[in-house]
């Protein structure tokens, strides 16, 4: 009974040892290593407890065991071990020298044989997995192309699409990199700037709303909604993705893949690359891929990915999986570029880039009509060059054109965000100034008077005071008119008569109305 129970108690603690250490290591090869060295020890403890209670043929019977299961997990390597451990056993037992060799030449035969066996079946097994979790690969990578495809469909504005091909790059239905970040060409300077980018700002953000978003299985609309919650976060990573400029005359990364149109798995940081040594110290990388975005043989961006808060390591098939994306991404930015071009023809004038007339038709009717509605104040600038037709026939037209462009660049550079500067004809422009008081657009336009009179003009010494000057006009609604076409025509009527008063000047209708009184 005693020897029993001893038994009964290594059975129970040899395996039990061997998945808690297995629990820890995580290793296959050492469990199963472990499990043998397990499959040995109760052997021999069996042998060494029983051997007088059991019979020849269940002792066999045992060894056959211990040859199958050590098989199985160490193919034909296994079962030869298992057979000279045993072979103390057969030694030691009652059977003659010929019965040994025959009974170890059967062992012999029976471990090739089930290890072949054995070692054919795991292979099928093995191959047969492989097959499966590549086809639910592609599933998933189709399954997420013809999400992003849905959604790209219902816009043609950028922002959004930039928004929806980073999403579905990092959500966890999708290809679950932790971080995606874009960077496009801008064409005229050469350069390479960051765009945008979607994930953690750093490891500890992450740690705590990344990893979950990965764990969920979060799919792309829902990845698109949670962003939107976490806007701050974005506004402070996009901060510093913006500001990440790079030449593409130096020498780097990202000019190497833009140059050679190829993806590149960066597993360790190069200090002597400045594109790496940005972004390891601006955004904490310490490996990444990149993947140029590629339309007609052309390199319009790069796409970055990182797995700053899991530390996975990115494979290269990984890098495949990412380039259907980057593919689509390409083709949809270009379009969108295509879009805006087009839109920009019908509302921009094409010398000046400003708004054209039928722009400010349109915004000024609408911008009254906001006011109306929220009892506010608007406030219209007319603008004319003075003496553009001297310029224009000392200096010629090219010369005239130039100038246009250089006061439209001024005009732009000093007004706020929120107000539409328009070429309204000729040498011409307008500015509409929503919410805003009469006080300060009158300041807004004095302030733009002196910048003009004080900048460089190309033969500006051919003018009358030589130097190109500007009259400007202001009028507010609802104070100076009650409509679109009445305030347009007001301030007309204040920019003639800061003509009538000398030019190089700014005055506001009611100056008109005042002067017209006496």
């Amino acid at each position: 009974m005693l020897r029993i129970s001893i038994f009964i108690l290594i059975s129970l603690l040899v395996p039990m040892i061997i998945s808690l250490v297995s629990s820890v290591i995580n290793k296959s090869k050492i469990v199963k290593l472990l499990m043998l060295v397990g499959l040995i020890m109760i052997f021999i403890s069996n042998n060494i407890l029983f051997t007088d209670l059991l019979n020849k043929e269940l002792g066999i019977v045992a060894i056959y065991i211990f040859i199958i299961l050590s098989i199985i997990l160490f193919d034909t390597l296994g079962g030869v071990i298992s057979l000279l451990v045993s072979l103390p056993v057969l030694i030691l037992s009652d059977i003659s020298v010929i019965s040994l060799t025959y009974q170890i030449l059967f062992f012999l035969i029976t471990i090739l044989f089930l290890g072949r066996v054995f070692n054919i079946i795991q292979n099928k097994l093995k191959n047969s997995i492989q097959l499966n979790l590549k086809l639910s690969s592609q599933i998933k990578e189709l399954r997420g192309l013809r999400e992003v495809s849905a959604l790209l469909q219902g816009t043609l504005e950028l922002d959004k699409i930039l928004h929806i091909i980073l999403s579905s790059v990092t959500a966890g239905s999708g290809l679950e990199f932790n971080r995606a970040i874009l960077f496009l060409i801008a064409g005229e300077d050469n350069v390479l700037k960051g765009n945008i980018g979607i994930g953690p700002l750093n490891q500890e953000e992450g740690l705590k709303i990344w990893e979950n978003i990965a764990k969920d299985k979060i799919n792309l609309e829902e990845m698109i909604f949670i962003q939107q919650e976490l806007e701050a976060t974005h506004i402070e990573l996009n901060d510093l993705i913006q500001n990440l400029v790079f030449d593409l005359n130096k020498d780097n990364i990202a000019t190497k893949a833009i140059e050679n149109q190829q993806s590149y798995n960066i597993k360790w940081m190069n200090p002597d690359d400045n594109f790496q040594c940005e972004l390891a110290a601006k955004l904490g990388m310490e490996a990444f891929a990149l993947v140029p975005l590629i339309v007609k043989g052309n390199v319009i961006g790069i796409l970055t990915v990182d797995n700053i808060v899991n530390q996975k390591e990115i494979t290269y098939e990984d890098i495949d999986s990412l380039l259907p994306f980057a593919n689509q991404a390409a083709i949809a930015i270009q379009n969108a570029k295509l879009n805006k071009l087009k839109e920009d023809m019908v509302i921009k004038d094409n010398l000046t880039g400003l708004y054209n007339q039928r722009f400010f038709q349109t915004s000024i009717k609408d911008k009254i009509e906001e006011c109306r509605e929220k009892e506010t104040c608007l406030a219209l600038m007319m603008i004319d060059i003075d003496y553009f037709k001297v310029y224009n026939d000392n200096n010629g037209h090219p010369a005239g054109n130039e100038a246009l462009k250089q006061l439209s660049s001024i005009l732009a550079s000093n007004v706020r965000d929120e107000d539409i500067v328009c070429r309204f004809g000729g040498e011409e422009f307008s500015i509409i100034l929503p919410n805003i008081s009469q006080k300060l657009a009158l300041s807004i336009a004095d302030r733009i008077r002196r910048k003009v009179s004080e900048s460089k003009f190309k033969n500006q010494e051919t003018q009358p005071k030589s130097k190109v000057t500007i009259s400007v006009g202001v009028a507010v609604f609802p104070k100076d008119a009650s409509g679109d076409r009445e305030l347009l025509n007001v301030a007309d009527e204040a920019l003639y008569y800061a003509k009538l008063c000398g030019r190089d000047n700014v005055k506001l209708y009611k100056d008109y109305l005042i002067d017209k009184k006496k």
